[in-house]
């Protein structure tokens, strides 16, 4: 008989190892990825609001999701295509933070149907072949999107796009790499409880079981419904089950499916993954924090607007008053000066601060000008960092985190203060930097991780130097 029971306890044992390689190893990798394609996207998300192509869905935050669904697809007019890749867009925003923030990142509850919605969610823009010429509506329409603005004036907004595009078509790849390798998994183990609980029926009931035979299928699935209840039936893969365990070549069959789920195990010796090159990790910290260029400009616009906002309302009696005052006290003061107060964490108490509005705007254009010379590699700034020392490169990367710190500091108690100082109706004036200060905070926490491992790096290979281990890469 050659449905044998060697080749079901050889299978079991395979797919027990192979079930502990993808929850040890490639789960956490998926789950890394997952949280780096939301990372990346959402600073393209967020040029694509700033540059006014989609439009931010007011509910969005409001709508309840509970598992994942692929956003909707196919055609639309012209008319129709700013709202409808707004909506788009947004869903999509909404499904990547659910599966990093709410989803089960588990073997057993990632089945072939989940698999199913998760290539789905992560096909849903085809960031590998991104074209306008793309016979997906969504992604023939973002990469327009994108191309409309590669061809403007924003060099910093074009860089990024490059450089974000390339990276969620790396990232693909590898999640679709890492899903493929979970259906795997769940196929053979599908087709390991079919072996154990309906081949010894379906042997006692048939003397010759032929796998192309339909009473032989029928027979199949007749017992099946008994024995495996609750499971979906997939009538390809009893096909292959059948046909491993009853023709010709079920040797040749056999011996591929193993191969399949051993894979995972060749050259066990293999030599253990480099660590980054330390300067490598402090090179990459400034170049996230160089991305959140683009929102400090945008942040700073929208302040300048409400400070504008502020300065030309209309005043009353009792605020002429308190201006001239104000302005009597500062006679040394020059330009726009507003007190904001903010918490501190270091005391726990609230602090306040003069800001020099107009001393502010510098600063911060400054900075936006060094964030674009550390992106672009065709600057002077750029190839000194690549010849800087990991000590030259680690000082400039805690000085741009402590400025960068200050100036979301600032950012965000202007904006309250500009909120406070105005009435309700013209409140609803003014602009909005919740985005930008959280792009901006989110660049900051990242940059942190990267000086964090690089402190961390750099003492373990001190520490092995000091045991005279010389070859710690």
């Amino acid at each position: 008989m050659k449905g044998s029971n060697d080749y079901t306890e050889v299978l079991e044992e395979a797919l027990s190892n192979y079930r502990n390689y993808l929850e040890t190893k490639l789960l956490p990798e998926l789950q890394k990825n997952f949280r780096v394609y939301q990372s990346i996207f959402e600073n393209l998300y967020n040029i694509l609001l700033r540059k006014a192509l989609i439009k931010e869905n007011p509910y969005k935050y409001e709508e309840k999701i509970t598992g994942i669904a692929v956003p909707r697809k196919g055609p639309f007019t012209d008319a129709e295509k700013q709202t409808e890749m707004s909506h788009r867009l947004s869903a999509f925003h909404s499904q990547i933070d659910f599966l990093n923030n709410y989803y089960t990142m588990t073997l057993d509850y990632i089945d072939l149907k989940e698999v199913k919605k998760l290539l789905g969610i992560v096909k849903y823009i085809d960031w590998i072949n991104l074209s306008e010429r793309s016979v997906n509506n969504t992604t023939g329409t973002l990469a327009e999107y994108l191309e409309r603005i590669k061809k403007g004036n924003d060099s910093l907004a074009s860089g990024i796009i490059k450089d974000t595009t390339q990276q969620l078509s790396k990232v693909t790849v590898e999640i679709i790499s890492i899903l493929k390798k979970f259906i795997v998994f769940h196929k053979e183990n599908y087709k390991l409880e079919f072996r154990k609980r309906v081949i010894p029926s379906l042997q006692n009931e048939m003397q010759n079981i032929t796998p192309e035979d339909e009473s032989t299928l029928k027979c199949a699935k007749k017992i099946f419904i008994k024995e495996m209840s609750g499971y979906p039936y997939y009538p390809d893969l009893v096909k292959e089950i059948l046909s491993e365990d009853y023709t010709e070549d079920h040797e040749k069959l056999k011996k591929a499916v193993l191969e399949k789920i051993t894979a995972a195990d060749e050259n066990p010796k293999k030599k253990k993954k480099k660590d980054p090159p330390l300067k490598q990790i402090l090179t990459d910290g400034l170049k996230i924090l160089g991305a959140s260029g683009i929102n400090l400009s945008d942040a700073m616009v929208k302040l300048s607007s409400n400070s504008d906002a502020l300065e030309n309302r209309i005043l009353t009696l009792g605020e002429r008053f308190k201006l001239w005052i104000l302005k009597a006290i500062r006679k040394k003061e020059t330009g726009k000066i507003y007190e904001i107060e903010y918490f501190n964490a270091a005391t726990g108490a609230g602090k306040k601060e003069k800001v020099n509005f107009e001393l502010f705007k510098k600063t911060v254009a400054g900075k936006t000008v060094l964030f674009s010379k550390i992106l672009s590699k065709t600057t002077p700034l750029y190839k000194r960092l690549e010849m800087a020392s990991e000590e030259q490169l680690l000082d400039l990367l805690n000085k741009n985190i402590t400025d960068l710190q200050k100036i979301h500091r600032r950012m965000e108690s202007l904006h309250t203060y500009f909120l406070s100082e105005v009435s309700r109706e013209q409140r609803q004036k003014l602009k909005g930097i919740k985005l930008e200060l959280g792009a901006v905070k989110n660049s900051i926490i990242k940059a942190n991780k990267k000086r964090y491992e690089y402190i961390s790096l750099k003492e373990e290979r001190e520490q092995l130097k000091k045991l005279g281990i010389e070859d710690i890469d």
